[in-house]
């Protein structure tokens, strides 16, 4: 496990849902359609503090074609797992 990884996605997610947060796993996760592979990598999940609604985060980071990094955090619920919170990115909606 990365720290500073890990402390980048922590730090992302207490600025954006406003409390405390803990590492509590990593899980792979791997997403195809018709064959091609739209994500495949390491989904953080991160327990919450005092979250009014969520009590887990899924976090990650992937490398963009021109070096970025891109993050993206998913609460938890709505998502109920690492693999519908990267299938709620990939479609550009909220999970359910």
């Amino acid at each position: 496990m990365n720290e500073k990884y890990i402390q980048t996605l922590r730090s992302m997610i207490q600025t954006q849902y406003k409390c405390p947060t803990r590492y509590s796993q990593t899980i792979k996760v791997k997403e195809e359609s018709d064959g091609k592979i739209l994500f495949e990598g390491n989904v953080e999940l991160f327990d919450l503090g005092g979250h009014p609604t969520a009590r887990q985060c899924y976090a990650w980071g992937t490398k963009k074609e021109d070096g970025r990094m891109e993050y993206a955090t998913v609460l938890n619920p709505p998502a109920k797992s690492a693999a519908e919170a990267v299938r709620s990115q990939l479609q550009g909606t909220p999970a359910k």
